[in-house]
């Protein structure tokens, strides 16, 4: 215990410049997958979904869809995962280009309501199989779907539907932007990220009772998400 509690100072010390690293906004993400999938293959997710935003502020607490409402968050997102989160599920699947990921928008009003294609971005890395991806194709899966994650999450917690030329935050991935090693928001968005997530704890009480913070909504029947606030891949080959 006392090993891991050195361990956990360190890391703040390093990332945040000192023992007092900056708050992190308790932000509630509730999932729902339309195929069951594997324990291991979720929890890689969040855990990139993480490592990309728990640096900007944001402590995300997963929880699955049937615990709505039982609690409240600085903010909050609520996201689908359509198709089968596998990527042997897909390996037949013929790629049609389209929409990765997108985010709910009823006029300039962002959503909580994400969704994400697993079939589209499973296939499409199958047009361009890696060593890498040959060696471990479950994981790299699980990052690429993680990234588009992040990118939809960034459209909620900073209710912006503005996209960036590169970084999580660019309006179209290629599959070397999905699977690289390295990938971050642009610093602006990564800005505006930080600057909510300080704002959410800054302002908002600690009573549940008292607090504007949200709790989870029913998502609406039929929806339609905005094109404006979706994540694509292009049309032009990727490279």
């Amino acid at each position: 215990m006392k090993i891991l509690c050195c361990a956990l100072f360190l890391a703040g010390t390093l990332l945040f410049g000192g023992p007092e690293g900056p708050s992190q906004a308790p932000v509630g993400v509730y999932v729902e997958y339309e195929h069951p999938t594997s324990g291991s293959t979720s929890e890689l997710i969040q855990d990139d979904v993480q490592s990309i935003l728990s640096p900007l502020g944001f402590d995300i607490q997963w929880r699955p869809t049937q615990a709505a409402g039982k609690e409240v968050w600085s903010d909050l997102a609520v996201v689908t995962f359509e198709g089968d989160c596998s990527f042997a599920a897909n390996s037949r699947e013929k790629f049609v280009p389209g929409a990765l990921g997108w985010t709910r928008a009823v006029g300039a009003d962002i959503q909580p309501f994400i969704g994400i294609d697993c079939r589209r971005i499973g296939s499409l890395l199958q047009t361009q199989m890696t060593s890498a991806l040959t060696r471990n194709p479950q994981r790299l899966f699980a990052r690429a779907v993680a990234r588009v994650l992040a990118h939809e999450l960034y459209h909620v917690f900073a209710r912006s539907r503005a996209h960036q030329d590169s970084g999580v935050g660019k309006a179209e991935f290629t599959v070397k932007d999905l699977l690289m090693d390295r990938f971050q928001f642009h610093p602006e968005q990564a800005r505006l990220l930080r600057k909510t997530s300080q704002d959410d704890v800054r302002h908002f009480p600690a009573s549940a009772e008292t607090s504007p913070r949200r709790a989870a909504p029913e998502e609406p029947k039929s929806p339609t998400p905005s094109p404006t606030s979706s994540l694509y891949f292009p049309r032009a080959a990727s490279q």
